[in-house]
């Protein structure tokens, strides 16, 4: 029971985005790959990819409310997942068999990760480290900056 619907909505613009597909997971997480391609040079193009997963963080992935309350307080209640593909200097003609590949390749070897149920409770605890680790170098550089201050004096 690996996907539930998947939606390909062609060349719809969100911004300067194209929207290629969208993928309704089981596990209530919505997929969409955006079609951010740049040419390069004449018929040559940038074939970039944005996935992007925007996650709800909810009070009943948690044990205990006081660790939803810390996840809340660093980091909202809402984080996006994405994740950029590249493929550089691809010739015009091959622009739709290159973008089919990439997505395929997402299908067989991402999409089954994401459509986990623990990958949400996985992907906060990840960002919730990261947020922690990012704090823990800002407290201890004003702390460095404080004692190399004093002792100039």
């Amino acid at each position: 029971m690996l996907l539930i619907s998947v939606v390909v909505i062609k060349c719809t613009v969100k911004g300067m985005s194209k929207i290629l597909k969208e993928y309704h997971l089981s596990n209530n997480l919505k997929v969409t790959i955006f079609d951010e391609t740049t040419r390069y040079f004449c018929n040559y193009f940038n074939v970039i990819l944005e996935l992007r997963v925007p996650i709800n963080i909810d009070e009943s992935l948690f044990e205990e409310k006081t660790e939803f309350e810390e996840v809340c307080n660093l980091l909202g209640k809402k984080l996006i997942y994405s994740k950029i593909i590249t493929k550089n200097a691809v010739i015009e003609t091959e622009l739709d068999k290159v973008k089919e590949m990439v997505i395929k390749d997402f299908e067989k070897n991402s999409l089954p990760y994401l459509e986990k149920n623990s990958f949400i409770r996985k992907f906060i605890l990840k960002k919730l480290k990261e947020k922690k680790r990012e704090l823990e170098i800002e407290r201890l550089r004003r702390e460095l900056s404080k004692s190399e201050d004093a002792s100039s004096l």
